[in-house]
């Protein structure tokens, strides 16, 4: 019989006015599963002789082909299960664009790499710190915050445009503040419309976003010397980690691209 560890108890024998047990710890698997010496032996199931061994005097291990067979079967497994999580990680990705507030048109196109992308490639390929996009119409600002909203998922990205937050009810403000606590890239375009916004609500949602070790993206159709107009608050918040001042020059593209 065995205890609850699984020891052998054998037979009680009296010893005095108590009775004693002794205890016999279970054999090791390798002396259970008894393996012979190498031998001359047949695979019944590819029909070869081979140098192998006998498990538990019968199973015989170590033919070639069945080891080629398993090794391939062990790749097939580990290739499926990559597939599965590649699939998975992009229904994840294409989950957080959808939801992080670009417009349809936007998440479904593809940006072209002008001379002011490549001038700030950069931060698409590493994003560390705070930025500031400045320029004229059409020279691909919002194209280059789409673009960081793509290749940033894993900070559950999230685009605004400055006048969506001007018109929130208290209610959805309230919402809103609670539906950004994992948000870690916070991008706000057409900063122009900055103003709309009340200030008690824009230094509460910064403040929030500030603690979560949130990186923002301000964008708009102004100059860099708009950033002296911002409030106390934002502007201290948007240096604190780094500020880089990103000015998109050039022709407006819309045009361009409508006319060729």
């Amino acid at each position: 019989m065995e205890n609850a560890r699984g020891y052998k108890v054998r037979k009680p024998r009296l010893g005095g006015a108590s009775v004693m047990f002794e205890y016999e710890k279970p054999k090791k698997v390798a002396e259970v599963a008894k393996v012979s010496e190498v031998m001359l032996l047949k695979c019944q199931k590819h029909d070869i002789e081979f140098e192998g061994k006998l498990l538990l005097g019968k199973i015989p291990i170590g033919c070639p082909k069945c080891k080629e067979e398993n090794e391939k079967l062990a790749r097939d497994m580990e290739a499926q299960e990559l597939k599965k999580k590649e699939a998975e990680l992009a229904e994840i990705v294409e989950f957080r664009v959808k939801h992080s507030g670009l417009s349809k048109k936007l998440i479904e196109t593809k940006a072209k790499y002008t001379k002011n992308f490549k001038e700030f490639s950069q931060h698409l390929m590493s994003l560390e710190k705070n930025l500031f996009l400045c320029g004229g119409v059409g020279t691909g600002k919002t194209m280059f915050c789409a673009e960081l909203v793509k290749r940033n998922t894993h900070r559950y990205p999230r685009y605004f445009c400055a006048c969506d937050l001007a018109y929130l009810t208290n209610s959805k403000r309230v919402d809103l503040l609670d539906r950004l606590k994992h948000c870690e890239l916070f991008i706000l375009d057409e900063i122009s419309d900055i103003g709309l916004i009340d200030e008690s609500f824009l230094n509460a949602l910064i403040d929030k976003l500030y603690n979560n070790d949130c990186i923002f993206v301000f964008s708009g159709n102004v100059s860099k010397d708009f950033l002296n107009g911002l409030n106390t608050k934002v502007l201290s918040r948007l240096n604190a980690n780094g500020l880089e001042v990103c000015e998109f020059k050039g022709e407006d593209l819309r045009i361009k691209n409508k006319g060729a």
